[in-house]
């Protein structure tokens, strides 16, 4: 079965099917290596565990049920794997090595995964050689065990039994008390429907009593607690368990158990009377043939049942073990027993009906298995749409702001949906339901005629109905009132787009000066209506005489459109939203003309997924990019991967405008006034100061303007808030949230203040008369600041739970911090559109972040935020589909411009002082601030920094911003002796590696010529004496002399180094006397 995997990628590699460079040269070790590592050990591990098993116990709900163990280990390994300090334990317990492989091959390049050999040593080695001795253990005792003889019962086992006791004739022929009572038969629809439900509760309890039952809960459980306990949002901070956070980790862990569940307990169902070799006596009851079917699936049902409310206890028992007693109940029974219960009903029937069917127990397994397997992988076989994948939903997101909200509708029509065709399933099992002896495929086939009565036929007949109507009324709503596209037709349509268009990316078009909207929010149904005027220059110093328009969103009404000024439409392009128009008279240089709109956005039905969350009943969060009209071609639509735009061919790199404009190309800095009117009980946020608020009949309005100009980019927010509301200095500080999420709006607001104090004192001053902090619902995850305003998801940091003396990164402090920063860098100077834009912004902030939460917090809490950083960049380098860029090309490289940004800054200033990099940035704001194009690039930056930057550390921008350099440090041993005068004298042999990404993706070691820090550890977990010292070779022993009793020694003990394993720069110290 596995040698298929091995043959497909060679015949892959091989057959002419994929573009030239997207497969690596053949090498033979390749493709065995994996088999004799992994298949192979894997296969004599479980095939040893389960024939002993099966020998020794003679049945198969042992096997099973051990196979059910080894996936719950290997499943909370896996989960548990990231865990720090767990990596090795978890690395042997595994018992299928991915871990150890894992471990090894985690934080490699695509350029080593395709050129390097995984080395067999370590923990992984250890974890072969120990669960293949598990395996031959388990093996002996089965051959220990195994016979061939087999146990049978014979005649002469009667032998030694008294007879029975004989019946007086007299009594048979003359003495009616003698007869046994005559039973009182009910042939009825209501006794029919008694005894199945008897016998559903007869099977059902034999499942509850069974042993193996229980050990696969117990392991469930356990698993389910342990994951949910140790699961850690970002930085490793861990958020309120909030029902719907447990609930979402729990619906994400279990469901593969349920499916298994359901599959062997379904075999074991259907198949009791016949293993046992009692199916002849039952089928001869005198019971209708659907009382047997229906009451093994309601069993199984109820089964579930039990299996839901083990997991609602699981849950429960996470949330007060964590001491959180807001339960929830409610909701645990809509999540588990009303949505999931009614899915894994639907896989209930399934599993029955398959074993109806095929009448082969262990075939039917290992068809549901096949069938498991095809289901989750059917998008890769380009099956997109719900009502071809069974069981399946457009998808939901609870939040406490929002609820189910509308996505419930699309919920329940599918679940009617397949509801109804498992009926039919359920009928057509009914049909062939194998009685008695009657097992063959023509004796079933003559069964059909018999049961298909009238009444079956009706029920059939209805069930088709509902499914075709039902069905129907799904594809009306997902394909003609709004539009099916999959993943790949978007790609495509975003393809077509550039191909069409952009010729037209250095087209002069006139930039947006100023902008005037009124938005129109109707929650209650989810409705948009944006009206207003841009006001368009021509700054391009020649005659403009078409104008170009971009809808962000083709579906959107359009109920005016057009500029004020004589035109003709010229193109229209509703597929792709974009509208030229020639104007009269051409637009000569730096002369306006203003751009009317009137859109409108009304959700019609429900879609294939998710769909739009723009505008909802509470929590709406409207980003301007997506509802607003672009001037020009929008390059933000374009493809970014290398492979998806060869795939649709396009060239592999994008092409970028030029002139040094920025990413928003249609405007530099606008003039912002805005209109915003929703429900009455609802409050409406946008960038700038409130003019005014008034209410109209049951519409609330807000009237907001800026008074400075501000970037074209602007989000709209309305929700049943609460609000907190404080002050700094001349600055109105507000924080608007759910009612139930007041858990750290204090630290949101100690973040602005703090932010505000640090960043005008370093940088300049704060522009805006107020900040609001405006929470959303978990739709999307992140925070993002606009002028005088900050969206904030309730995932981001509103539900982040910070507990009081740990040394755990403040999650809303510093998000909070980071969105603040963007005022001065993002907002305040903006970078051109060319590779390195994003260290000018997100590198910036979050090394602005970094010093405003160093000034009110730890050491300790910095060093946890940069081992998290340094994880987080390892990892997205290891991720990197592409080759890596140095930090000032950092442009769709996300983990280079955040993580590795911030770890570059923070150790620049630490090598060459915090007051020297604020001095760089402020002369680099003071040059950039407001400025129109050409707008700067990162090496403007980067020669501020190195004007600063003192000769001996020259080397770090080289290093930190413009290569891939890496260090592999080590404190290989460390010795102290007692010296007079209660000193401690400590030798310390250390290791250092400085590896540099050369241009074909591989590392080479760089010379080195390096000030590195090593430092001890005093008993109290302080590192107390740290000193910077040059090393020049690989290999060094250093000193360090102490007046604290040292415990630990190292190098390079904050991680402000990049390096790849950290946890091996630390070494327990050795006493010598």
């Amino acid at each position: 079965v596995f040698s298929a995997a091995g043959l497909g990628g060679l015949l892959a590699a091989v057959l002419p099917i994929y573009p030239p460079g997207k497969v690596g040269t053949f090498h033979v070790m390749t493709y065995l290596q994996p088999y004799l590592v992994n298949v192979i050990p894997n296969a004599l591990f479980l095939g040893a565990v389960f024939f002993t098993l099966a020998v020794v116990f003679r049945k198969s709900m042992p096997v099973f049920t051990a196979g059910v163990l080894l996936v719950v280990l290997h499943v909370v390994a896996r989960n548990l794997a990231g865990e720090p300090g767990l990596e090795k334990v978890l690395s042997w317990l595994d018992p299928l090595g991915f871990v150890g492989y894992s471990t090894v091959t985690d934080l490699w390049t695509s350029v080593e995964r395709n050129s390097v050999q995984i080395p067999l040593a370590g923990a992984y080695l250890a974890n072969r050689l120990l669960w293949l001795g598990v395996g031959v253990c388990f093996l002996a005792v089965g051959f220990a065990r195994f016979r061939f003889s087999q146990t049978v019962e014979s005649s002469a086992g009667n032998a030694g039994k008294m007879p029975a006791a004989p019946v007086e004739a007299g009594c048979l022929r003359s003495q009616p008390s003698c007869l046994p009572p005559q039973p009182q038969r009910h042939f009825s629809t209501g006794g029919a429907l008694g005894l199945c439900l008897q016998s559903a509760l007869f099977d059902f309890w034999s499942i509850l009593r069974s042993i193996y039952f229980h050990l696969i809960l117990g392991a469930i459980g356990l698993s389910l607690i342990a994951l949910t306990v140790v699961h850690t949002t970002r930085w490793g901070t861990s958020s309120y368990p909030v029902t719907y956070s447990v609930l979402e980790f729990l619906n994400n862990s279990f469901p593969l158990f349920v499916l298994v569940i359901t599959a062997i307990y379904a075999g074991e169902l259907i198949w009791r009377e016949r293993e046992n070799r009692s199916h002849e006596v039952y089928d001869a009851l005198p019971v209708a043939d659907w009382v047997s079917l229906v009451s093994k699936l309601l069993a199984l049902m109820g089964a579930l049942v039990v299996v839901a409310g083990f997991v609602a206890l699981c849950g429960v028992a996470t949330q007060a073990y964590q001491g959180y007693y807001r339960f929830e109940p409610g909701l645990y029974l809509k999540e588990l027993f009303v949505i999931k219960l009614t899915e894994y009903w639907l896989f209930c029937v399934l599993a029955v009906v398959v074993h109806i069917l095929i009448n082969q127990k262990y075939l039917a397994h290992f068809a549901l298995a096949l069938f498991y397997v095809v289901h989750v992988n059917l998008s890769g076989l380009g099956i997109h749409h719900n009502l071809l994948r069974f069981a399946s939903n457009p998808g939901y997101v609870y939040s406490d702001m929002n609820g189910y909200g509308h996505l419930v509708t699309g919920l329940v029509w599918f679940r009617l949906y397949w509801a109804a065709f498992v009926l039919l399933l359920g009928l057509a099992a009914y049909l062939v339901w194998p009685r008695g002896c009657e097992t063959s495929v023509r004796q079933r086939l003559r069964l059909v005629t018999s049961r298909l009565t009238p009444k079956v036929r009706t029920l059939g007949l209805a069930a088709l109905g509902g499914f075709l109507c039902v069905g129907g009324w799904i594809f009306y709503n997902t394909n003609i009132l709004n539009p099916y596209i999959t993943g790949w037709e978007s790609a495509e349509w975003a393809a077509r787009y550039e191909k069409t268009y952009g010729t037209f990316r250095n087209r002069p078009q006139p930039k947006v000066v100023a902008t005037r909207l009124q938005v129109d929010l109707y929650p209650s149904v989810r409705g948009l209506h944006t009206a207003g005027t841009m006001r368009l220059r021509n700054k391009s110093g020649q005659p403009i005489p078409v104008l170009q328009v971009t809808l962000p969103k083709p579906e959107m009404t359009v109920k005016r459109l057009a500029p004020q000024c004589p035109h003709r439409l010229e193109r229209q392009d509703p597929g792709q939203g974009v509208y030229e128009f020639r104007l009269g008279s051409p637009l000569s240089p730096n002369e306006d003309v203003e751009l009317s709109f009137d859109l409108e956005s009304r959700p019609r039905g429900f879609r294939n997924g998710i769909g739009d969350t723009t505008v909802v009943d509470n929590g709406s969060f409207v980003f301007s990019l997506h509802v607003l009209p672009h001037i020009g071609y929008m390059g933000f639509r374009e493809l970014e991967g290398r492979g998806e735009r060869i795939t649709h061919g396009l060239p592999a790199d994008r092409q970028r405008p030029k002139g040094g404009v920025s990413v928003l190309n249609d405007s530099d800095w606008i003039d912002f006034e805005a209109v915003l009117s929703t429900e009455r009980d609802q409050t409406a946020l946008a960038p700038g100061e409130l003019k005014r608020e008034w209410e109209s009949g049951d519409r609330r309005y807000f009237h907001y303007k800026t008074a400075h100009p501000i970037l074209n980019i602007c989000a709209f927010l309305s929700a049943r808030y609460a609000v907190q509301k404080t002050r700094w200095q001349n600055v109105s500080i507000e924080v608007y949230h759910h009612p139930l999420h007041a858990y750290n709006v204090g630290r949101m607001i100690q973040a602005v203040q703090a932010s505000l104090d640090y960043y005008t004192r370093a940088f300049g001053p704060y522009p805006h008369p107020s900040v609001r902090i405006g929470e959303f619902p978990r739709f999307a995850r992140f925070a993002q600041y606009f002028p005088g305003l900050i969206p904030f998801s309730e995932s981001a940091g509103f539900i982040a739970w910070m507990k009081p003396g740990a040394d755990e990164v403040d999650i809303p402090f510093a998000v909070t911090a980071h969105e603040m920063a963007h005022e001065w860098w993002g907002h305040q100077v903006r970078g051109a559109n060319v590779p390195g834009e994003q260290m000018l912004t997100e590198t910036l902030a979050n090394y602005s972040a970094s010093m405003v939460v160093k000034k009110h917090f730890s050491e300790k809490t910095i060093q946890t935020m940069l081992r998290h950083e340094l994880g987080g960049y390892l990892w997205g380098r290891a991720n990197e589909p592409d080759q890596e860029v140095p930090l000032v090309q950092a442009s769709d490289h996300y983990y280079v411009a955040y993580q590795k940004g911030r770890l570059a800054m923070f150790a620049l200033q630490d090598y060459i002082g915090e007051e020297a990099v604020n001095r760089a940035l402020a002369d680099y704001l003071t040059a950039f601030r407001y400025r129109e194009p050409p707008y700067p690039v990162a090496q403007d930056l980067i020669e501020r920094l190195r004007r600063v930057t003192p000769p001996e550390y020259a080397y770090l921008i080289r290093d930190l911003f413009e290569t891939v350099t890496l260090y592999e440090n080590k404190a290989v041993r460390a010795e102290s002796r007692t010296q007079p005068g209660g000193l401690y004298k400590v030798t310390l042999e250390v290791e250092s590696r400085k590896m540099s990404t050369a241009a074909d993706g591989l590392e080479a070691r760089a010379p080195l010529g390096d000030w590195i820090e090593i430092g001890l550890e005093s008993d109290g977990g302080r590192w107390g004496c740290v000193e910077r010292r040059k090393i020049t070779s690989e290999r060094a022993v250093l000193t360090l002399v102490s007046n604290l009793r040292p415990r630990r020694a190292a190098i390079d003990p904050w991680g402000k180094l990049i390096d790849r394993h950290p946890e091996d720069n630390v070494i327990e110290v050795k006493e010598v006397r």
